[in-house]
């Protein structure tokens, strides 16, 4: 795989969230273009001008609000609408799910391809983020993950839709990926832009392994007649798996936690 990616472009919208604008051999991919800020969308236009378009890639569905009108914008200067992606395409008016990899130029990828191809990015599905992730690994590294993973609260789950279990083992696949020199940056749409991915992977598996333990131990202690959040806090800290200072934001995570106990 040749490191074809020219350019990967970030701008953030007026609610603070991120687009990618992602740019190989004069063609680009707008990647979560966000709420319908008029101003923002000129923006992506603006830097893609001159440029074939060639999609708009949703990470998750909440990130493409102005998708359609986007794409109708693109539609009305060039008189071609871009292919729209998104992982849940019935989310999304007018989306498709997404292909395997994203390509420069008109090549087609068939099952009985045989042979090395320049990829700008690959699509990797990231479960357990949210309950509709993906995301994008560029040619030169650059991981794009939509949702942001939460590494200072006391779990994980920042997501409606998350999976803690799953989320591990996409901990694990992305650890694995980075150990291997394929990821040089984790980049989400909101929050800071993560450039020694492998330390804050390694960071949030332990931490997930630790969640994992504590959604056992709340099941445990509702099984015991444990029932109220000021006295499963309490035990969660006599057990060691909550430390002292996080029972405010635990309290809002164990409303999470009870929603993925089996009923």
């Amino acid at each position: 795989m040749n490191p074809l990616v020219t350019s990967l472009e970030r701008l953030v919208s007026p609610d603070g969230a991120a687009s990618y604008i992602l740019t190989c051999e004069g063609e680009s991919w707008i990647v979560d273009p966000g709420a319908k800020h008029p101003p923002h969308i000129e923006a992506l236009l603006a830097r893609c001008a001159g440029r074939r378009i060639r999609g708009i890639f949703l990470t998750h569905a909440a990130a493409g609000e102005s998708a359609g009108t986007l794409r109708r914008m693109i539609e009305s200067e060039t008189g071609c609408a871009p292919s729209l992606w998104a992982r849940e395409p019935l989310q999304v008016y007018g989306a498709a799910p997404p292909p395997a990899v994203l390509l420069p130029g008109d090549f087609l990828l068939t099952d009985d391809f045989e042979g090395d191809i320049e990829v700008a990015a690959h699509v990797i599905h990231l479960p357990g983020v949210s309950a509709d992730g993906m995301g994008l690994l560029t040619a030169r590294g650059e991981m794009l993950t939509g949702r942001a993973f939460n590494t200072s609260g006391p779990t994980l789950l920042t997501a409606a839709g998350g999976d803690p279990h799953l989320l591990g083992q996409t901990l694990a696949a992305l650890a694995a990926i980075c150990r291997d020199g394929g990821i040089s940056g984790i980049y989400p749409r909101t929050g800071e832009i993560l450039d020694d991915p492998l330390t804050v992977l390694e960071s949030l598996e332990c931490a997930q392994s630790n969640l994992t333990e504590r959604i056992a131990a709340v099941a445990r202690l509702r099984g015991r007649g444990v029932l109220t959040f000021a006295r499963i806090i309490a035990s969660l800290q006599n057990e060691g798996l909550l430390r002292e200072g996080q029972e405010e934001p635990a309290t809002e995570d164990l409303r999470v936690i009870i929603d993925h106990l089996p009923r």
